[in-house]
C-alpha cells in the first residue's frame, strides 16, 4: 500500500476530505494530511486525525519532530500528494511558487518521484477564470495531474463547473495514478520485445528483397512508448535501443561497427556515447513535443522529430567524434541527413504514430 499524502484547503468542499480520507485508509494506505489555516474553519483537524490516525500538520513553524524539519521530511515518505480540494488562492499560490503555509512549503519541497493530483472546487466564473486556467495549466507542467471539477449546483446557488469531483472519482484517479507508478516495468518490457521483434523482421526483409532503401524502424516503439507513458518510459527504452546497437555491432562485425561499438577494433568511448546517447534524446524528443500540441499534427510532428533526433544526433555525433567518415565535409553530412533512407524513416515514423498512439492510449484507459 501507498504513502498518501493529503492536502486540505479552505472550501466548503472540505469536509468531503474526510470521507476521500476514511475511504483511503480502508484500502490499507498510511495517509497523512495537511491543512491550510482556512480549512479548519469547515473542518475540524481532530476528525481527520482520527480517520487518518496519524498528527494532522498545520503550521510550517511547527515542528513535532526535533530531528526532522517537518514540511521537508513529509515530501520524503510519500508516494502520492493530493490537493482536495484547492482553491482558486492555492491553486494560484502552487503555479507560482508560494511557501506561506504547510501545504505549500511542503509541495515546493516533493522530491521528484512524488506523484502530485490537484482537485480543484470553486465558483464556476473563478474557476473559468483565465488566470485560474492559466494557472492549473502551469501546473501541468510541474507534473501535477488535474482532477476536472463537475458541473452542479454549487453552495453559492450558481450552477455550473466547479464542484468538487465525486468521491469515486477521485478514489478512481489515485489508484490510476498508483497503478501507473508501479506498472513502468511491465509497458518497458513490451515495447523492448516490440523493439527485437521489429529488429529481426526488418534485418530480414530489408537484406532479403531488393528494397531500394533500408531505413531503421526500431526506434518507433521508443517513440511511441514516450508518448504514452511519458519521458522515464522513453528514456528507458532508449537506453535499451542504444544497448541493443551496442550489442549487435559488438557481435555482428560490420565495416561501421567501431562507430556504435567500443569492444571492436577501432572502437572507443565514443562509440558507446554515439550507440546510446541519441537514442536516450528519442525517448525525450516526441513526449516534450506532444505535451505542447496534444492533437494529430503534434502526434504527426511528435513521430517525426523523434526519428529525426536519431538521425541528426547519431550522424552529428559521428561527423565531430570520428572525423574520418565525412573527412570534415558538411555537405556530406547534410546529404545523408536528408538522403532517402532518413525521409523513409520519417515519414514512416510520423505515420505509424498518428496511426497507433490514439488507439493505444483508448486502451490503456
Amino acid at each position: 500500500m501507498a504513502n498518501i499524502l493529503i492536502a486540505v484547503t479552505g472550501s466548503i468542499a472540505s469536509y468531503k476530505s474526510a470521507d476521500l480520507v476514511s475511504s483511503l485508509k480502508k484500502q490499507g494506505h498510511h495517509v497523512t494530511v495537511l491543512m491550510t489555516e482556512s480549512a479548519r474553519e469547515f473542518i475540524q483537524p481532530l476528525t481527520l486525525q482520527v480517520l487518518s490516525q496519524n498528527p494532522v500538520h498545520l503550521d510550517v513553524m511547527q515542528e513535532p519532530y526535533t530531528d526532522q524539519v517537518n514540511h521537508i521530511e513529509r515530501g520524503k515518505e510519500t508516494d502520492l500528494f493530493i490537493v482536495v480540494p484547492a482553491t482558486a488562492n492555492t491553486i494560484a499560490k502552487l503555479a507560482h511558487g508560494f511557501a506561506d503555509n504547510m501545504v505549500t512549503s511542503t509541495a515546493l519541497a516533493l522530491p521528484d518521484h512524488v506523484k502530485k493530483l490537484v482537485a480543484p472546487a470553486m465558483n464556476t466564473k473563478m474557476y473559468n477564470h483565465p488566470a485560474t486556467q492559466a494557472n492549473l495549466k502551469t501546473l501541468e507542467t510541474y507534473g501535477y495531474q488535474i482532477i476536472s471539477p463537475k458541473e452542479s449546483l454549487l453552495a453559492c446557488g450558481d450552477y455550473g463547473k466547479g464542484a468538487l469531483a465525486d468521491l469515486n472519482t477521485i478514489l478512481e484517479r489515485i489508484k490510476e495514478t498508483l497503478d501507473e507508478k508501479r506498472s513502468n516495468i511491465a509497458p518497458i518490457a513490451i515495447f523492448f520485445a516490440t523493439m527485437l521483434v521489429i529488429h529481426f523482421l526488418s534485418s530480414i526483409l530489408f537484406n532479403l528483397f531488393p528494397f531500394p532503401i533500408k531505413p531503421t524502424i526500431v526506434h518507433i516503439p521508443v517513440i511511441i512508448a514516450s508518448i504514452i507513458y511519458g519521458p522515464r518510459v522513453g528514456v528507458t527504452l532508449g537506453f535499451l535501443m542504444g544497448l541493443l546497437s551496442l550489442t549487435v555491432n559488438t557481435i555482428t562485425i560490420l565495416p561501421t561497427s567501431y562507430l556504435f561499438s567500443p569492444f571492436v577494433p577501432n572502437g572507443n568511448i565514443y562509440s558507446a556515447m554515439i550507440a546510446i546517447l541519441p537514442r536516450i534524446l528519442i525517448g525525450l524528443t516526441p513526449y516534450l513535443v506532444y505535451k505542447l500540441l496534444k492533437n494529430r499534427t503534434g502526434l504527426i510532428i511528435a513521430g517525426a522529430l523523434g526519428s529525426l533526433t536519431n538521425t541528426v544526433f547519431v550522424l552529428g555525433g559521428i561527423f565531430f567524434l570520428f572525423g574520418n567518415v565525412f573527412n570534415g565535409n558538411i555537405q556530406k553530412l547534410l546529404a545523408t541527413v536528408i538522403s532517402t533512407n532518413s525521409i523513409a524513416e520519417l515519414l514512416i515514423s510520423a505515420i505509424l504514430t498518428v496511426a497507433i498512439v490514439p488507439r493505444l492510449e483508448t486502451l490503456k484507459k
